[in-house]
């Protein structure tokens, strides 16, 4: 990094602070996330080590469906934070989302098991249902059933009202060969949340689990 003079810096600090001014309308307001991403980008050429706006922009890269620019971004976002002493589990998060949506379900479940324990670590961690129910779907996509269980019955434990996770429970009871568990979860997800009986997986677990169960 090149050493600029402390005035320099923080003349380029405040430069900085207004056009993220500037990107964060563009973001959350208009909704223009291509000029957010360029604003922010000039932010983080003023002051690269904004973790901030190094968040916020690996965020947005992802939602564009920029993965490896994104998780690039949210990992020099966590360096810098971590040399502060600081973390975000919602950063851990998106770069596990991302790497989900390349496919790369290894790395995906580490930063998910990341975000649960920074998140435990702050006592926050029981209200994030999203990290549970998506580290759930990456282990059914990996064929890791055991371990979809596993998260799913931890998460129902600490939220039982939340039809997502029934839902997840209940395919990865069926994938084990445990029908009658699976159909109890699928037909809780129908009654916590009516809308999932029109969804096509939930349909076609369900008809396999008539005609299996009739069977046996």
């Amino acid at each position: 990094m090149t050493y600029l003079p402390m005035k320099t810096r923080f003349v380029n600090r405040l430069k900085s602070l207004f056009k993220s001014l500037k990107a964060l309308a563009l973001y959350a307001v208009f909704d223009d996330e291509e000029r957010a991403i360029v604003e922010f980008e000039g932010c983080l050429e003023l002051y690269p080590e904004d973790g901030h706006t190094l968040g916020i922009l690996g965020k947005i890269l992802i939602n564009r469906g920029r993965h490896l620019e994104g998780i690039r971004k949210l990992n020099e976002a966590l360096n810098y934070m971590v040399a502060r002493g600081k973390s975000d589990p919602e950063l851990f998060a998106y770069i596990a989302y991302g790497y989900a949506e390349l496919n790369r379900l290894d790395e995906a479940i580490n930063y998910y098991k990341k975000a649960i324990n920074s998140w435990s670590k702050d006592g926050g961690f029981f209200t994030k249902v999203d990290v549970v129910y998506n580290l759930g779907r990456v282990y059914l996509q990996q064929g890791n059933y055991i371990e979809a269980k596993n998260i799913y019955e931890l998460g129902i434990h600490l939220n039982n009202k939340e039809a997502r996770l029934h839902f997840g429970l209940g395919s990865a009871y069926y994938e084990l060969g445990q029908y009658e568990y699976a159909f109890h979860h699928l037909e809780t997800a129908i009654e916590l949340e009516p809308t999932f009986e029109d969804d096509k997986t939930m349909k076609k677990l369900r008809n396999e689990l008539r005609s299996k169960m009739t069977i046996h």
